[in-house]
């Protein structure tokens, strides 16, 4: 009995210590990340919405028809065009009339990528 080790039941303790300690850990984790891609998605629309908007103070008030008038300036207002792809767990919408837009970003995967659907109309309203 001059040895020193540690015990099974010992060992279990431990085992059972790391083994909650992760399951406290990973949730909180998993929920960080889905906040951040929320608030990246309503950056990106308020983003877009400014751009259209200092768009249509240059142009008498009329907002561009299509992504490639903001984009495709000199120097363009915004380097990359979101449109249709997806960007940090969000899909990107945009849709222009001369006279109004609305970009909305929708969860890859709801739930897991982003908590809800969001809408930015003419003038910066947020939904």
């Amino acid at each position: 009995m001059g040895k020193k080790a540690f015990h099974f039941v010992e060992i279990m303790i431990v085992a059972v210590i790391i083994v909650l300690f992760v399951a406290i850990i990973i949730p909180s984790a998993l929920k960080s990340g889905i906040e951040t891609n929320d608030t990246l998605a309503k950056g990106k629309l308020r983003q877009l919405s400014a751009v259209a908007e200092a768009y249509a103070t240059t142009h008498t008030g009329n907002y561009p028809l299509e992504m490639t008038a903001l984009s495709g300036t000199t120097p363009p207002l915004i380097r990359e065009n979101p449109c249709g792809l997806a960007f940090s767990g969000f899909r990107y919408a945009c849709e222009f009339t001369a006279i109004s837009y609305v970009f909305t970003a929708t969860p890859v995967t709801a739930g897991k990528s982003g908590t809800a659907i969001y809408t930015i109309t003419t003038g910066g309203v947020l939904q």
